[in-house]
C-alpha cells in the first residue's frame, strides 16, 4: 500500500482507527524500512467504555519515538451514519420519524475533549448530523470559555447549521 501511495505522490496519510496491534505492526514496518509514509495516527473507540484504553495506547505510542508515525490524538463517535438514519439530525427522518442516534452524552464528550486537550492530543469526533455537530461544537465552546484549547477535527461533517458555523469561529476546527 505504501508503494502505491508513493507512486501517486502521497507522502503523508491520516489513519483514524489505530489499535494496539496496528501500532506495533506499523512500527515493525518502519523499522524494516517498508513504511515510506508519514502517518498521523488517531486511536479510536467506538464504545465510550474504551476511551481510557485508547488514551493509554496514545500516550504509550507518544513515548515510542518514531520518525514516521505520529500519535495525533483520539477519535470518538457522537452519532451514527446518515444512510442508516443514525446521524443525529435536528429534524426527524421521514422514514422513521426519529432523529438519529446520540452515542455519547454531552458530559461524556466534555470529559473526552478535556482529557484529550489536557494531553495536547486532537479529539476527532464523528458527527455527521447537523444536531450532532451543533452539540459537539457547543460542548467545545464551553470548554474553550473555561480556558481549554485544542484541535477538534469533525469527521464526516456533512450537515452544519448556521448556528454551528457561528460556534466554529473561535475554535481550532477542521471539517473532514
Amino acid at each position: 500500500a505504501t508503494r502505491y501511495f508513493n507512486s501517486k505522490g502521497f507522502t503523508h496519510i491520516r489513519d483514524m482507527s489505530c489499535s494496539e496491534q496496528q501500532w506495533h505492526q506499523a512500527r515493525i514496518l518502519e523499522d524494516s524500512g517498508q513504511l515510506t509514509l508519514f502517518v498521523d495516527q488517531l486511536f479510536d473507540t467506538m464504545d465510550p467504555e474504551g476511551f481510557d484504553q485508547a488514551m493509554k495506547l496514545a500516550l504509550a505510542a507518544r513515548k515510542d519515538k518514531s520518525r514516521l508515525l505520529r500519535p495525533q490524538g483520539l477519535k470518538v463517535f457522537y452519532d451514527g451514519a446518515l444512510g442508516s438514519n443514525g446521524a443525529l439530525l435536528s429534524k426527524p427522518y421521514k422514514e422513521t420519524g426519529k432523529s438519529g442516534l446520540r452515542i455519547l452524552s454531552e458530559p461524556q464528550l466534555a470529559e473526552f475533549i478535556r482529557r484529550s486537550w489536557d494531553e495536547d492530543f486532537d479529539i476527532a469526533v464523528h458527527c455527521i448530523g447537523d444536531q450532532a455537530s451543533f452539540e459537539v461544537l457547543r460542548v467545545a465552546n464551553k470548554l474553550f470559555d473555561q480556558g481549554l484549547r485544542g484541535r477538534l477535527p469533525l469527521e464526516h461533517a456533512q450537515r452544519l447549521s448556521d448556528e454551528s458555523l457561528k460556534l466554529i469561529s473561535k475554535l481550532d476546527v477542521v471539517c473532514h
